[in-house]
Protein backbone atom coordinates (compact mmCIF):
# COMPACT_ATOMS: atom_id res chain seq x y z
CA UNK A 1 0.00 0.00 0.00
CA UNK A 2 2.82 2.28 0.66
CA UNK A 3 4.45 1.85 -2.25
CA UNK A 4 1.13 2.61 -4.05
CA UNK A 5 0.45 5.72 -2.18
CA UNK A 6 4.05 7.13 -3.14
CA UNK A 7 3.77 6.42 -6.70
CA UNK A 8 0.90 8.51 -6.70
CA UNK A 9 2.10 10.91 -4.60
CA UNK A 10 5.10 11.42 -6.82
CA UNK A 11 3.01 11.01 -10.13
CA UNK A 12 1.11 14.52 -8.97
CA UNK A 13 4.13 16.13 -7.41
CA UNK A 14 5.99 15.09 -10.75
CA UNK A 15 3.08 16.89 -13.12
CA UNK A 16 2.84 19.96 -10.88
CA UNK A 17 6.38 20.95 -11.54
CA UNK A 18 6.87 19.82 -14.73
CA UNK A 19 3.77 21.91 -15.36
CA UNK A 20 5.06 25.14 -13.58
CA UNK A 21 8.82 24.74 -15.67
CA UNK A 22 10.30 22.75 -12.98
CA UNK A 23 12.80 20.18 -13.49
CA UNK A 24 10.96 16.29 -13.51
CA UNK A 25 11.36 13.95 -10.48
CA UNK A 26 12.22 11.35 -13.19
CA UNK A 27 15.25 12.62 -14.81
CA UNK A 28 18.03 10.35 -13.85
CA UNK A 29 20.06 11.34 -11.15
CA UNK A 30 22.31 8.32 -10.01
CA UNK A 31 23.71 6.07 -12.69
CA UNK A 32 26.01 3.40 -12.39
CA UNK A 33 26.71 2.13 -16.35
CA UNK A 34 28.45 -0.71 -14.66
CA UNK A 35 26.58 -2.11 -12.38
CA UNK A 36 23.28 -1.01 -15.06
CA UNK A 37 21.63 0.96 -12.29
CA UNK A 38 20.14 4.23 -13.68
CA UNK A 39 17.89 5.63 -10.60
CA UNK A 40 15.44 9.16 -10.72
CA UNK A 41 14.74 11.38 -7.42
CA UNK A 42 11.43 9.59 -7.96
CA UNK A 43 13.13 5.93 -7.87
CA UNK A 44 14.68 7.15 -4.68
CA UNK A 45 11.87 8.46 -2.95
CA UNK A 46 9.74 4.97 -3.85
CA UNK A 47 12.26 3.11 -2.50
CA UNK A 48 12.58 4.90 0.84
CA UNK A 49 8.79 4.90 1.18
CA UNK A 50 8.87 1.06 0.75
CA UNK A 51 11.34 0.81 3.01
CA UNK A 52 9.83 3.09 5.72
CA UNK A 53 6.55 1.36 5.79
CA UNK A 54 8.58 -2.08 6.03
CA UNK A 55 10.16 -0.77 9.09
CA UNK A 56 7.51 0.55 10.34
CA UNK A 57 5.44 -2.41 10.04
CA UNK A 58 8.22 -4.71 11.85
CA UNK A 59 8.53 -2.26 14.26
CA UNK A 60 4.79 -2.39 15.16
CA UNK A 61 4.50 -6.17 15.21
CA UNK A 62 7.31 -6.12 18.04
CA UNK A 63 9.95 -7.46 16.08
CA UNK A 64 8.95 -11.31 16.60
CA UNK A 65 9.98 -13.91 14.45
Amino acid sequence: MAALVATLAIAVVDLYLVGHGHGSLLRESISWPAAGVYLSAGDLILIGAVLLATTGGWALTGRRR
